[in-house]
């Protein structure tokens, strides 16, 4: 993880969970990383690795993502960056880990301009704590089983100003090599630092790593890759074949020990080569006691002391921290035809206004008036005047008024017999028909039946 920070997704005072974004720092295949600060409380540089947003929808790789960090966030060990935290924050998994102030061994190999490779006490220096590092991973204890880090790589190894070394990414190692298969390009530049083993997909043990010393401790002392090809497929046929070319016959002046140990930890038989890191790491540093080679802490200070002369430590001042908001996407502007599909919107909505206040605001019809009964009484004495019957009930219906000046037609009577029939056609002939008026079903008491209708 050392390419360019322009295309990091998150800017400058964008809060990230716990922790506020001062700038980023690189960004890799998988994840990129960012120098933070913790939001609240004390503040002090922490180095936050995010994973890449596109990978965030795969569960099988959070998984995997989860399950590592968790694990690794039991190392203590001074030669392995401590994880600090991990969370969720804008979308995608990230955690913490202690920043390192100083450089990967890879951009000091890019960095270096001699005519040769760096000093070798500095390469002896830093593989040897590496090795230790290893060695702590990979001895099993009742919290976890042993660890191994599958990316021994100079991209993996920090050296901090203060002389210090550091090995990254243990247990993220893992998840690079087992989603290899379906990630185009995730290890590119990855595939040199394989094992045999893992070329061809094998069962892995402590012993693989042993493997990577010897590549990094191979590249430190001659400046030069141990595997190299022209793509990735022939990088691991020469790994598979072990066709390396030995150290001293690119750079005679190499100690004879030196090369031994990185032969016999680049063999393709695992059981040739050292059993376990610590073994590495004693063999080398066996042999720099024998030389006199100072490889304390100090020494790896002044290196990097002459090759970039007084770094001050990162600057945290950062913005007012915020949560960080995604931009809407911006829709393409539509072009304009003239003005009068504006006016015909304008006046549909207006029509469709106007209709609906005429609904809203029309009275509602009254309520229907009780029936009335219209047979007449019967009167025994036939000599007595005839009651007028009842007008019957009018119907209104809404949206339908009726004319004033038309009298409304009023049903006849049920016919009687005989007599009866005789004596109620004499008093309809009296009687006026009566007076209504719209929206009026009941006869006012008052009416005697006297009168002309006007």
């Amino acid at each position: 993880m050392d390419k360019s920070a322009d295309t990091h997704s998150l800017s400058p005072g964008v809060r990230l969970g716990a922790y506020t974004i001062v700038r980023p720092l690189a960004v890799g295949g998988m994840a990129e990383l960012y120098l933070a600060v913790p939001a609240r409380g004390d503040r002090y540089p922490v180095a936050l690795k995010r994973m890449l947003p596109h990978l965030a929808w795969d569960p099988e790789f959070v998984r995997m993502f989860l399950d590592e960090v968790r694990i690794v966030a039991g190392l203590d060990h001074p030669n392995i960056v401590r994880v600090l935290d991990f969370g969720i924050g804008d979308g995608s998994h990230f955690f913490a880990m202690e920043y390192v102030h100083g450089h990967t061994v890879a951009a000091l190999q890019r960095h270096w301009k001699g005519p040769g490779p760096m000093p070798l006490e500095v390469g002896v220096a830093v593989v040897e704590r590496v090795a230790w590092g290893l060695h702590y991973a990979h001895e099993p204890t009742p919290e976890r089983a042993g660890l191994i880090h599958r990316d021994v790589s100079p991209s993996n190894v920090m050296i901090g100003f203060d002389g210090n070394v550091k090995l990254l990414d243990f247990g993220i190692a893992r998840l690079s090599q087992q989603t290899q298969k379906t990630r185009a390009g995730t290890l590119k530049g990855k595939v040199g630092y394989m094992s045999p083993e893992q070329c061809k997909g094998a069962a892995l043990d402590r012993r693989s790593d042993v493997f990577g010393l010897g590549v990094l401790l191979y590249e430190l002392s001659i400046r030069r890759r141990a595997f190299f090809g022209d793509n990735d497929f022939a990088v691991m046929n020469k790994i598979v074949k072990g066709d390396v070319q030995p150290p001293r016959e690119v750079l005679p002046d190499l100690p004879v020990e030196i090369e031994r140990l990185v032969l016999d930890a680049l063999s393709v038989d695992p059981d040739c080569r050292p059993p376990t890191a610590a073994e590495f790491a004693k063999r080398l540093g066996n042999w720099a006691q024998r030389e006199g080679v100072d490889r304390s802490p100090h020494t790896l200070a002044s290196f990097l002391h002459a090759k970039y002369g007084t770094v001050p430590p990162p600057s945290l001042e950062v913005p007012e921290a915020h949560e960080p908001t995604i931009a809407a996407t911006p829709m393409a502007p539509v072009p304009r035809r003239g003005g009068w599909p504006i006016a015909a919107t304008f006046a549909v909505g207006a029509a469709g206004f106007a209709l609906g206040g005429f609904f809203l605001g029309r009275p509602s019809a009254p309520p229907p008036a009780p029936e009335v009964v219209t047979t007449p009484p019967v009167d025994p004495a036939p000599a007595a005047a005839p009651q007028p019957p009842p007008a019957p009930e009018e119907v209104v219906i809404l949206g339908d008024e009726p004319d004033a000046d038309a009298a409304p037609e009023v049903a006849p009577a049920p016919p009687r017999r005989t007599k009866r029939r005789k004596r109620k056609k004499a008093a309809k002939a009296r009687a006026p028909e009566p007076e209504s008026r719209p929206g009026s079903s009941v006869l006012p008491p008052s009416w005697s039946g006297e009168g002309k209708p006007r």
